[in-house]
């Protein structure tokens, strides 16, 4: 088998259906492999990227009612990722699937309050 462990960090966005189909073979990967290979989820938000307000506009800096496509989900994984790295992993793909099996929200508070249920988090 390998020798050392395979780390390497995947930048995501919720809304992304390429991150939807990588995560799942990524899991498929990581349950085959077990702890050869350790990968850490860092937020991409797409939102932020493609905006036309310039480079200066920055999403994390916007009021509270601001209404954000991917802000809140990535608020609910960050949350997650507090109680630990096996939640964040319960969240994270029952994000995705809410997002793009169920065709959800994912900034909608219900949605991840959805996520946050069926991820099993405090």
């Amino acid at each position: 088998m390998l020798d050392e462990v395979f780390e390497f960090d995947v930048y995501f966005d919720y809304g992304c259906p390429y991150v939807n189909g990588a995560a799942i073979w990524l899991r498929d990967v990581k349950r085959s492999l077990g702890d050869w290979i350790d990968i850490t989820w860092r937020f991409f938000p797409l939102e932020q990227i493609n905006s036309a307000n310039g480079p200066e506009w920055k999403l994390w800096e916007q009021p509270e009612g601001f209404r954000s496509k991917g802000l809140p989900a990535f608020r609910g994984a960050l949350a997650a990722r507090q109680q630990g790295a096996d939640a964040f992993e319960r969240y994270h793909y029952a994000m995705l699937g809410l997002r793009h099996d169920e065709g959800k929200d994912h900034g909608k508070r219900s949605t991840v309050l959805e996520a946050a249920k069926r991820g099993e988090l405090d």
